[in-house]
């Protein structure tokens, strides 16, 4: 088989604008340099050949077979040994062929029958920069698949393995969570079967400041329960909220100032709960299973509120605070003390955006979290590289706002209109917001 061979059926979606020589003659240039010249310093063919698959998404299967055979050679030559990019650049051209062929189950077996023996190969020279990315190819796989595979059985039981989840394999965390994610998806039930194991892996990760992960996996189990009750009678949702504020507790104000992912994903997580299943729904087990999170952490950690820009997080903050503050009749869920502290912080933040010393804030927030043990998947790009194709699949929480701005003021008039002679505003308003909200409720009109 070979590409113009394989451009016979292809070819009129090219040719109606008028592309398929050329397109014909770039990968048969290509194909043959590499074939006939294998050598894994040719990264810049490599990045041409990743480049070609991801843009043919369509077409990919007609080429799987003699590219998997191509990436075949090359898995053997990296066995010999590689150069770092040339890996990142022979795994993101493999994952793409992975992600591609995930959708004929039979094109899909038979690139993994060309592919499993060399990668058989490089997962028992156990090297630590290799499994970073085989991990991440057996995960795109997975999510393809219609059942979970032995192999795929096995590799979860290792990754389950506590004494795999020691600060010498850090650099495999990102990937272990990523492959977590996909077989949480295939087999939900996991999550209650091994809940205790689970759960000693969320107590270490966040023990050892490892926040970004802990979080990652803390919204995989959120992603598996579309009610809330499951939720709740799985122990899930009062463990995870207990062991929050257990961390927070147990932190010093110099560790939470340090600990910047460690807020930040407290408060996502709180709101997406919020969104996903309503303030009420989610403060009545607040109140029973964490009381703390109203009386300390929100009260605390307001500046959060006041001053995060960044989206789409700012959207999710933004949809889930006006929920919280203005859907439950004269905000029977919150103290009303709490409930004017988050009210002024929403407005402060709108006030906020332009202001440069709030902008300050944001970067000094940005550089604490760089670098820091916790901010593995953004500061340890030596260790960890997460392919193209490996985004964890995730649900949509909900349809977000355009303008989360507007969406929060609409709804702050409508409550006004609704409660103005039940509630004092003027004294529910700060001195200091009370001109510009004015000035931004005048613009609704």
């Amino acid at each position: 088989m070979c590409i113009r061979d394989s451009f016979e059926t292809v070819g009129p979606y090219f040719d109606k604008h008028g592309l398929v020589n050329d397109v014909v003659e770039i990968l048969e240039n290509i194909y043959r340099s590499i074939k006939e010249k294998p050598s894994i310093e040719n990264i810049f063919l490599l990045r041409a050949i990743f480049d070609i698959v991801s843009k043919m998404e369509e077409l990919s299967a007609q080429f799987a077979e003699p590219f998997a055979d191509l990436y075949r050679e090359l898995l053997a030559l990296v066995a010999v040994g590689f150069e770092y990019d040339t890996l990142i650049a022979i795994m993101e051209g493999l994952g793409a062929l992975l992600h591609f062929t995930n959708r004929d189950a039979a094109v899909a077996a038979k690139v993994d029958a060309i592919l499993d023996p060399e990668i058989k190969k490089l997962l028992q020279k156990n090297d630590a920069s290799l499994i970073v990315f085989l991990l991440q190819l057996f995960t795109i796989r997975l999510r393809g698949s219609a059942e979970v595979s032995e192999l795929n059985v096995h590799l979860f039981n290792s990754v389950m393995n506590t004494s795999n989840w020691t600060m010498e394999n850090i650099s495999l965390f990102p990937a272990y969570a990523l492959f977590l994610h996909e077989y949480f998806v295939k087999l939900p039930d996991t999550v209650i079967n091994q809940a205790n194991e689970i759960q000693a892996i969320l107590k270490m990760l966040l023990g050892n400041g490892l926040d970004n992960i802990a979080f990652a996996l803390f919204d995989s189990i959120l992603e598996l329960f579309s009610d809330i009750a499951p939720f709740i009678q799985s122990g899930w949702l009062v463990y995870l909220l207990g062991l929050l504020m257990t961390e927070y507790a147990g932190q010093t104000s110099e560790d939470r100032r340090a600990r910047v992912n460690f807020i930040k994903g407290t408060m996502m997580f709180i709101f997406k709960l919020i969104i996903k299943y309503t303030s009420a729904a989610v403060f009545e087990v607040v109140y029973q299973a964490a009381p703390d999170l109203i009386k300390v952490f929100l009260v605390k950690e307001i500046n959060f509120v006041r001053n995060y820009f960044k989206r789409p997080e700012r959207r999710i903050m933004f949809m889930a605070l006006t929920e919280l503050l203005f859907a439950n009749q004269l905000n029977s869920v919150l103290p009303p003390d709490v409930f004017a502290l988050l009210l002024n912080a929403l407005i402060e933040n709108i006030t906020n955006k332009l202001n440069p010393r709030a902008t300050r804030f944001q970067e000094e927030e940005d550089e604490l979290s760089k670098g820091k043990v916790g901010d593995v998947l953004s500061g340890m790009k030596s260790s960890f590289q997460r392919l193209t194709y490996c985004e964890p699949t995730k649900r949509k929480l909900l349809e977000q706002v355009d303008n989360e701005e507007q969406f929060f003021l609409l709804k702050l008039k409508e409550f006004y209109i609704a409660n103005s002679s039940a509630i004092n505003f003027s004294e529910l308003i700060t001195e200091p917001n009370q001109g510009p909200l004015d000035k931004m409720m005048s613009s609704l009109n």
